[in-house]
C-alpha cells in the first residue's frame, strides 16, 4: 500500500504474528486534522481501539483540549496512532530505545535525518501519569516523523508482557517487522556504513521478484534496517 509516497507492505504468514509491545518498533501514526470527528467516524465503522480518545495538551504543553490522540487496534493488533494534525497523511513512526537520544542521533548521522529536539537534548528520566516518557528523541527523514521514546515507557505500559525479561525482543516476524530507507546507490551506501561501524547483516540481493534490490544493516535495539535502492 502507498502513503504519501511511503510504502507499507504486507506479507502473508501461515500464524498470525506476536503482537505484544516487545521489539523497538511500537508503532505507525497518521495525523488527523479534526480528531473528534476522525474518532467518532471510525468507531462508527467498526474500527477497534486499544486507547480510545485521549488529552494530551499537559505532555506537549498546549491549552487544554487543544490535543488528542488514541491507539488503533488494527489487524493482527498492529497499533495505529491518529493524532490532530494540519492533514491526514502517513505521519510517523514510533520507537522505543534504551537509550533514546543516542539512537536518534544515530539517525541524525548515518541517514541525513533532522532532530526535531534542542541541540542538546535533556537524558533526565521524566514520567507522565506514572509512564516514563523522557529523555526523548524526535527526528524528520523525508516527510516522515520518527519518535524515540524509553524502554521503560514500554515495560511500564505492557509490565505482563515484558515480566522476567530486560532486552528487546527482535522485530523480525513480528507485527510491526522492519522499516526501510532507500538510497540512489546501494553498494555505495553500505561501504559508507561499513567504513562507519555498521554491520551489514545481508548484502545486497534482489528483492519483490526483482522489483530493485536491498540490504539489510544493524541499527540500535536490535532493529535490522533494510536499505533499499531507488529505482532510477
Amino acid at each position: 500500500m502507498r502513503a504519501q509516497g511511503k510504502w507499507l507492505l504486507f506479507d502473508k504468514v501461515a500464524e498470525a504474528p506476536p503482537w505484544p509491545v516487545l521489539s523497538s518498533l511500537y508503532h505507525i501514526g497518521w495525523g488527523a486534522p479534526d480528531m473528534q470527528a476522525t474518532y467518532k467516524r471510525l468507531l462508527d465503522s467498526g474500527v477497534r481501539f486499544e486507547t480510545p480518545l485521549t488529552d494530551i495538551s499537559q505532555v506537549l504543553e498546549a491549552p487544554a483540549g487543544r490535543a488528542f490522540f488514541a491507539y488503533v487496534d488494527g489487524p493482527d493488533h498492529a497499533m495505529i496512532e491518529i493524532n490532530g494534525a494540519r492533514d491526514d497523511t502517513f505521519q510517523h513512526v514510533h520507537l522505543l530505545s534504551a537509550d533514546p537520544v543516542t539512537t536518534g542521533q544515530w539517525y541524525l548521522k548515518h541517514f541525513g535525518a533532522t532532530s526535531t529536539n534542542p541541540t542538546n537534548p535533556s537524558r533526565e528520566a521524566r514520567l507522565h501519569n506514572g509512564l516514563q516518557i523522557y529523555p526523548f528523541m524526535g527526528a524528520d527523514l523525508d516527510g516522515v516523523r520518527f519518535y524515540w521514546y524509553p524502554q521503560a515507557f514500554g515495560q511500564g505500559s505492557y509490565p505482563e508482557a515484558w515480566k522476567g525479561r530486560s532486552t528487546f525482543a527482535s522485530p523480525r516476524g513480528r507485527v510491526l517487522d522492519h522499516i526501510a530507507f532507500s538510497v540512489e546507490g546501494l553498494d555505495q551506501a553500505l561501504a559508507r556504513l561499513e567504513a562507519d561501524g555498521v554491520k551489514v547483516l545481508q548484502r545486497p540481493k534482489p528483492a519483490m521478484n526483482g522489483l530493485f534490490r536491498s540490504a539489510f544493516v544493524s541499527a540500535p535495539d536490535g532493529v535490522e534496517l533494510e536499505i533499499v535502492e531507488a529505482r532510477q
